[in-house]
């Protein structure tokens, strides 16, 4: 093989590599607030209605999904440690699940100060997630 020939094979082999690193699905920084639709709403999936939150807050990565049940929204939230370029977490998965009223809300915090916020509303046929930023606040002596 010739040197120009070499060239492009490298060229060529590099631009497929950069292509399927950025076509890889990979979590967003969590966006200031969606709505989720409840996972058995008819259409749930459609483009503007998403019933599946995948997210990253901080240096964690959070999957969460609710059910509609007597007026409550059943949340459940996964949260592990978000994935670092081509490094693996190593940190165990927690599993969060929580009941909450129409109209209430629930959060979830960080030691880092980020936290997502839930909001159970629409008579619970909808679930509004808000992403926070606050100052982490230690108890004193610590």
């Amino acid at each position: 093989m010739n040197a120009i020939s070499k060239f492009t094979l490298a060229a060529a082999l590099l631009a497929v590599a950069g292509l399927a690193h950025q076509s890889r699905p990979r979590a967003e920084e969590a966006p200031a607030m969606i709505t989720l639709k409840p996972m058995s709403a008819p259409g749930a999936s459609g483009r503007n209605q998403p019933f599946l939150l995948d997210t990253k807050f901080g240096t964690k990565q959070a999957v969460s999904y609710f059910f509609s049940e007597d007026g409550r929204c059943l949340v459940t939230v996964m949260v592990a440690e978000a994935f670092n370029g081509e490094d693996v977490p190593v940190s165990t998965t927690v599993r969060f699940e929580v009941a909450i009223g129409d109209g209430e809300r629930a959060r979830l915090d960080t030691a880092e100060g980020k936290s997502l916020e839930f909001a159970c509303q629409a008579h619970a046929h909808e679930l509004a997630v808000t992403a926070r930023e606050q100052i982490p606040v230690y108890p004193s002596g610590t």
